[in-house]
């Protein structure tokens, strides 16, 4: 049935020993693959640059302290810097009597995950309402893991450089 001699045993430990090292490889490249893995919806909704934009503070469910406020920062600051019009609103809830569009949203995660390195975590979710008519108009949410080198802040502005057209 089967040869058992000492050169067919041979054989199979070293093919045995080569599939081995290419499933180590095979699951080191998965997991460097997915532990720095961003997930971003790619058809994101591009904004009209003649409209005046109000962006209220975010929601904050987390544990740090201000992230809806730092999450609302960016984001008026990435839409100035592509030629967006911000309406700046003095009250904190107030919307600019001048804005044609508001965007208000929720921080779901802001940190570093636990661990060794501590990769930096954002997840918010945002929402486009009609100044005038307080309907929505698009929603969307953005959740990106970073590397050990970045801050949660650069990865957030990162993240929604590369939504805001």
């Amino acid at each position: 049935m089967y040869d058992l001699s000492i050169k067919n045993i041979n054989i199979l430990n070293r093919k045995g020993v080569k599939e081995l090292k290419n499933l180590k490889v095979f699951v080191s490249v998965f997991i460097l693959c997915i532990s720095c893995s961003t997930v971003i919806n790619k058809n994101f909704k591009q904004l009209d640059k003649g409209k005046i934009y109000a962006v209220l503070p975010f929601k904050n469910y987390t544990e740090t302290p201000m992230a809806g406020h730092r999450v609302a920062s960016v984001i008026e600051a990435v839409l100035a810097s592509k030629g967006y019009f911000i309406a700046k609103s003095k009250e904190e809830d107030g919307i600019h009597p001048e804005a044609d569009y508001v965007i208000r949203g929720t921080v779901n995660e802001y940190g570093y995950k636990a661990g060794l390195e501590g990769k930096p975590v954002v997840s918010i979710s945002f929402y486009i309402y009609d100044a005038k008519t307080e309907k929505p108009v698009y929603s969307g949410s953005i959740s990106a893991t970073g590397w050990s080198h970045e801050s949660v802040s650069t990865l957030l502005q990162r993240v929604i450089d590369e939504v805001i057209r």
